[in-house]
C-alpha cells in the first residue's frame, strides 16, 4: 500500500468566494507551478479538485498495482495573503470532495493559522466535520512554537481524546515564496518537547535544512519527516533522496519518514509517460521512490543501506501506522 501524506484540494473560486487572491496568483503561487506555465497547466495546478485526484488515484493503481490512499489539504493562507472564503468553508470543502471519492481514499486534513482567533474552535468543528489532521503553515507569518499556538496543539489533544487515535499536525518546514525564516525545523523541537502526544510532521524534510530537520526526528521522537518536494526547484533528484533517507536511519528516525507527493505540483516534475495530463502523474512519482536505491558513492562514504524493508516503511507503512489506514484490497 502507498500512503500519501501530502496533497492538495484547492480551487481559484470555491462556492462562489475567492480562495486565491490574485496577489496570491501573482506572486506566492506561481512560483509554485500555480497560475504558471502554459494555459492547461496553469489551470489544473491552481483547480485541483477530487474529480482529477480520484483520477490520478485510479490510475496509480491500475498503473502500480497497489492500494493509494493520500492525505489531503488546502493551505491558510492568511495574513500574508486575503482568502474571501472563510477558514471553515475551505475545510468543509477539502473534506466534502474528500467524500467524493468511494473508495474511502482521501484524507482529509484542516488547514488552521494556530495564532489567529478561532483556531481552537476551528480544530474542534473539523474534527467533528471528518478532518483527519491538521495542516499548518508558517510562512505565512507565524512562529510553530510561538507561544500563542499553544492552545491550538492543546485542542488537538483534546480533539485526539475524542475520538480516540492521533491527528498529526503537518508544518511545512523548509523554503517557500516568503517567509520561509519561519519555517525552520528547529522551531517544532519545543513543540514536540511540550507535548510529547502530539504528532508533528517536518514537510518536505525541512529543505534546504534537511539535517537540521533530521536532527529534531531523530531527537524527539513524536516528529515525523515527509519528503512531499523534496529536492531542489528543479525536481526529481534520487541522489538527493538517498542521502536523506540514509541520514534518517542512521540517526533512527528511518521508521518516521513519510512518502508526500506535494500533488498536484511535484507530479509536474515527472514528464508523463502515458501522453496524459502532468497532473496523473502519481504513479511516476511513487514508481520513482520505489526504485530508490543508495549510490555505491554514498555507500563508499559509510552511508546505510537502504532495505526493501526501510522502502515500504517510507511508501507507506509507516503513514499507515501513524493513521490508522488499512486496506483489503487485492490485485
Amino acid at each position: 500500500m502507498i500512503v500519501d501524506v501530502h496533497s492538495h484540494l484547492w480551487r481559484e473560486m470555491i462556492g462562489g468566494s475567492r480562495y486565491f487572491s490574485q496577489e496570491a496568483m501573482d506572486g506566492w503561487a506561481s512560483n509554485f507551478a500555480v497560475g504558471s506555465g502554459s494555459q492547461g497547466d496553469s489551470a489544473s495546478a491552481a483547480n485541483a479538485d477530487a474529480e482529477m485526484l480520484i483520477e490520478a488515484l485510479d490510475k496509480a493503481e491500475e498503473v502500480i498495482k497497489r492500494a493509494y490512499h493520500i492525505c489531503a489539504f488546502a493551505i491558510d493562507l492568511r495574513p500574508l495573503f486575503a482568502m474571501e472564503i472563510s477558514v471553515a468553508d475551505l475545510n468543509d470543502w477539502v473534506i466534502s470532495e474528500a467524500r467524493r471519492d468511494v473508495l474511502g481514499r482521501i484524507h482529509p486534513f484542516a488547514c488552521i493559522n494556530p495564532v489567529l482567533p478561532g483556531a481552537v474552535e476551528e480544530v474542534h468543528r473539523s474534527v467533528a466535520a471528518g478532518a483527519e489532521g491538521f495542516k499548518i503553515y508558517p510562512p505565512t507569518g507565524f512562529l510553530p512554537d510561538d507561544a500563542a499556538a499553544r492552545p491550538f496543539y492543546e485542542a488537538v489533544l483534546q480533539a485526539q481524546d475524542s475520538v480516540g487515535r492521533h491527528l498529526p499536525v503537518l508544518c511545512h518546514t523548509g523554503a517557500s515564496y516568503s517567509g520561509s525564516s519561519y519555517a525552520r525545523p528547529i522551531h517544532l523541537q519545543d513543540v514536540a518537547f511540550r507535548y510529547a502526544d502530539l504528532r508533528l510532521i517536518a514537510a518536505h524534510v525541512g529543505s534546504p535544512w534537511t539535517d537540521e530537520a533530521l536532527w529534531v526526528a531523530g531527537i524527539q521522537r513524536n516528529v515525523y519527516v515527509d519528503i512531499a518536494a523534496f529536492g531542489d526547484l528543479a525536481g526529481w533528484w534520487p541522489e538527493l533522496h538517498a542521502e536523506a533517507l540514509g541520514k534518517a536511519k542512521r540517526v533512527g528516525a528511518i521508521q518516521r519518514v513519510l512518502y508526500g507527493s506535494d500533488w498536484p505540483l511535484t507530479a509536474y516534475w515527472l514528464p508523463p509517460n502515458d501522453g496524459g495530463p502532468k497532473w496523473r502523474n502519481l504513479h511516476q512519482v511513487a514508481d520513482a521512490m520505489a526504485s530508490l536505491r543508495m549510490p555505491a558513492s554514498l555507500l563508499d562514504m559509510g552511508y546505510p543501506e537502504l532495505t526493501d524493508v526501510d522502502l515500504q516503511g517510507v511508501l507507506g507503512d509507516n503513514a499507515a501506522q501513524l493513521l490508522g489506514i488499512s486496506d483489503s484490497r487485492i490485485w
